[in-house]
């Protein structure tokens, strides 16, 4: 016995110098794990690494590499307002030449916001600041002339890109295009002239001046667009094709024009401006104003309206959508009206417009509320698939369980939802009131019970997903069970509760009549915690199963030491 627990202790020792040693030699290396992390695409892995490892003092080493990380990747994510509040820390004291590069990424937070002044504060800052290199400098430059440009500044831009051509005499490609499409927002065709010969041959701004000089007729400019924008995820091409529709009065393609540009995903890259949503509802009115004596349809007909609608849906979906569009806002019949409502959220959907439908519905009068139970299921399922899931939860948080969906299985799928948007709380709540209510759990949504306890575990929410496993259990199959059970052991795992978590993985082990790989590796896990709890004589009876048992060499290797 003092022989087999002078070896147990042996063991846990040599586990706690391999995880202090691990730990320590990860501290040098943590900076570029976490930018490894990130490069991978775990970006909310990285930031929360961050928040862990990055010194508390602006001034400390370092501190400089992790909030430019930390700025770049929420740039990155489209998190601008949060650059801008991190960007408040600027104001302390910084390692020297550090507040150009972290003042940078804010002026293209601000402008990404279309936050002009903002941006060109930062902007000022950072080209204020010592060791700003020449790079960052010429970027920035170009941030303050967009920052003028986007709110209509059109002097001040004007002579901020004259200064700029002085001094980076040849202005190259890139510049010159900024320029270009700067001026041409500005309604200044005749002043972008001048950069005509720098722009790409076949790019979207020299095809976009020839538009607006006349050189390029409307339709040979829709022609060309057609083509580039079947091949190319630019959105500069669809703001050629609404440019070109607004000369032709062709109201179905400036609505086209109009639905693209709002799907564009954001970002600091992005330089086509979004339009204003109540521009795409306003096109739709007016176009099915228009367009309705054509179709021979009667004033205030909202049925026949409707029906219409349907039956162009396959073959003129931009058309129908206008219809719909319409009679959501305008049908004198409530019914048609909340019926035209959800249709249109739907068809979003359908049309791979998700963000489109977010958009415009998000200019609806008196917000999610407003809006029937079925469109904001809808638009909730369009917020969940581009992964905004905060947006997604506003919509759906307290509706009914959608037809045909058991109102548990959809309680459970909203505490997930609430988990992905980052409220723990309000998840921890939701499954308060679930476990309430004391009956039966069908076979088929055992499965997502026991899905949502590990999220929560993952979450650190320990109790609440106790409380979800204690209620799958009794209704669980065996292979089932094992999960639950190994759960529940994780859960006093992560308490430092080494009895009970022992208890647990050995219930989860003897649940199969042969031995296996999930068998083996609880038996394990039961054989640590045993040793933790000092009960020696336990422990070397299930490194002693696994010696005989197991196939995995590594689990080998731990009993045997």
């Amino acid at each position: 016995m003092p022989a087999l627990c002078r070896a147990v202790t042996v063991l846990l020792l040599a586990c706690l110098l391999t995880t202090a040693a691990a730990r320590a030699a990860e501290a040098p290396e943590g900076f570029e794990a976490t930018r490894n992390l990130a490069q991978a695409g775990a970006v909310d892995l990285a930031l929360g690494r961050i928040n862990t490892l990055q010194p508390p003092d602006t001034v400390a080493p370092q501190w400089v590499e992790w909030e430019r990380l930390r700025l770049q990747l929420l740039v990155q994510s489209g998190r601008y307002d949060e650059v801008l509040q991190r960007a408040g820390r600027l104001s302390l004291p910084v390692r020297p030449g550090a507040h150009a590069e972290l003042h940078a990424l804010a002026a293209r937070a601000g402008l990404a916001l279309g936050r002009g002044a903002v941006a060109r504060e930062h902007a000022g800052r950072a080209l204020w600041s010592p060791g700003v290199d020449a790079a960052t400098l010429r970027e920035l430059r170009l941030v303050v002339i967009r920052s003028y440009a986007g709110e209509s500044r059109a002097d001040d831009a004007y002579r901020s890109m004259l200064r700029y051509e002085q001094d980076y005499r040849p202005l190259n490609v890139a510049a010159a295009t900024v320029f270009v499409d700067a001026l041409l927002d500005l309604g200044l065709a005749k002043e972008a002239v001048n950069w005509l010969g720098l722009l790409e041959e076949r790019g979207a701004t020299k095809l976009r001046l020839r538009l607006h000089t006349g050189v390029t007729a409307p339709q040979a400019a829709v022609t060309q667009a057609r083509t580039a924008s079947a091949r190319s995820n630019d959105p500069a091409w669809w703001r050629i094709l609404g440019e070109a529709a607004e000369r032709q009065k062709n109201a179905a393609l400036r609505i086209e024009a109009l639905e693209q540009l709002l799907n564009v995903k954001r970002g600091v890259d992005v330089t086509v401006p979004e339009p204003d949503p109540s521009s795409l509802w306003d096109a739709y009115a007016g176009y099915a104003r228009d367009a309705a004596n054509t179709h021979h349809l009667l004033a205030d007909d909202d049925a026949n309206w409707l029906e219409f609608a349907t039956r162009r849906r396959a073959s003129e979906p931009v058309v129908a959508r206008a219809y719909v569009a319409y009679l959501a806002r305008h049908a004198r019949v409530a019914a048609v009206r909340q019926s035209a409502q959800a249709r249109l959220a739907a068809d979003y959907g359908d049309a791979k417009l998700p963000r489109t439908g977010l958009r415009v519905f998000g200019a609806w009068p008196g917000g999610p509320g407003a809006l029937t139970t079925q469109t904001r299921h809808a638009l909730g399922a369009l917020a969940e698939r581009i992964g905004d899931y905060p947006q997604a939860l506003q919509y759906l948080q307290g509706l009914p369980a959608p037809q045909q969906m058991p109102t548990a299985t959809w309680q459970l799928r909203q505490t997930a939802l609430a988990l992905r948007a980052g409220r723990v709380n309000l998840a921890a709540d939701m499954v308060r009131q679930l476990a309430a209510v004391q009956s039966a759990i069908p076979a088929a949504q055992v499965p997502e019970w026991i899905v949502l306890a590990q999220q929560l575990t993952d979450h650190g929410l320990h109790d609440a997903a106790q409380v979800l496993f204690e209620r799958a259990l009794p209704h669980a199959d065996a292979a089932q069970a094992r999960l639950v059970l190994s759960g529940i052991a994780r859960i006093h795992d992560a308490r430092n509760q080494p009895l009970l978590a022992a208890e647990f993985y050995l219930r989860s082990a003897l649940r199969t009549p042969t031995p296996d790989a999930a068998a083996a590796e609880a038996r394990l896990r039961a054989g640590l915690s045993l040793a933790r709890a000092g009960l020696g004589d336990d422990a070397r009876a299930q490194f002693e199963w696994l010696l005989k048992n197991a196939r995995d060499p590594a689990q080998i290797a731990v009993a045997r030491r």
